[in-house]
């Protein structure tokens, strides 16, 4: 699904990068062992086709990184403030919500249903802005990567605290003695583990400033990879992807000029 969604910037010659997790963990394993300890390990028949997909992605001129010790989260968050310091404009293609802590005007993060989420849909789905994601996930906690919130603080108070105070540290600091919140979430607050919840927050919070190559010195081709594409479909056995790519060839060439009026498409950056 990545590979399809992905195959439109690729092949209009955008700067495409496929981030992947640290073979072996991470940095959030060393500081906590339960850190994503109730996840599944990834069936064999699915490792085996990692080094396929890495090499389809270099095959269609996009660049596979993974960085020992690092999160493919954390690759993309360095990469989107590289990004923008150079004016750029970036669509992270991504379903994973910690993303959404690096949405702002020129970072979009479109999902597996080809969704743009902005700034607006931050606020309609979570009642934070994407600079709050981090401390309204310390607040409630995220099961999906097994990191506690603050007991009895579900998603409503952690969206009102947040509206009222503006981030975890001024919650944490000014909210247990406020008359704007109730005695129950008060007393909640103050019987908080205040160690845990700055774990919770540094395990929630993206690293945007990992060590990572000058991506300039990749080679990167300035042409659509057409024969790579289509071999690799063909390799694979992909004929409904194979002809999804000669329709994107037969519109880039009928085309030219698509990139440049395309809003969606041609960004000088996409992760």
């Amino acid at each position: 699904v990545l590979l399809k969604q992905a195959l439109p910037y690729i092949l209009r010659g955008a700067f495409v990068v496929f981030a992947m997790d640290s073979k072996g963990g991470s940095w959030r394993n060393d500081l906590s062992i339960d850190y994503k300890a109730n996840r599944e390990k990834m069936p064999d028949d699915l490792c085996s086709q990692i080094s396929e997909i890495e090499r389809a992605v270099a095959a269609f001129g996009a660049l596979p990184l993974r960085i020992q010790g690092q999160e493919a989260d954390d690759i993309i968050a360095t990469l989107c403030m590289r990004g923008l310091e150079q004016d750029a404009q970036i669509d992270i293609l991504s379903t994973d919500k910690d993303l959404l802590q690096l949405v702002q005007p020129d970072v979009n993060v479109i999902d597996a249903k080809d969704r743009r989420l902005n700034e607006d849909y931050v606020f309609q789905q979570f009642g934070v802005k994407p600079d709050q994601i981090a401390d309204y996930l310390a607040m409630v906690g995220d099961a999906s990567d097994n990191v506690k919130g603050i007991k009895g603080i579900g998603p409503k108070s952690a969206a009102k605290l947040l509206g009222i105070f503006g981030n975890l540290d001024s919650i944490l600091q000014d909210a247990p003695t406020s008359s704007l919140i109730s005695t129950g979430i008060r007393n909640k607050l103050l019987a908080a583990d205040r160690q845990q919840i700055a774990l919770s927050r540094r395990l929630v919070a993206l690293d945007t400033q990992i060590p990572i190559p000058n991506l300039y010195t990749y080679p990167q081709s300035s042409s659509a990879p057409w024969d790579e594409v289509l071999e690799f479909a063909d390799r694979n056995s992909l004929s409904a992807f194979k002809t999804r790519v000669i329709r994107e060839k037969n519109r880039h060439v009928s085309s030219p000029q698509a990139d440049e009026e395309d809003g969606t498409l041609g960004k000088k950056y996409d992760y």
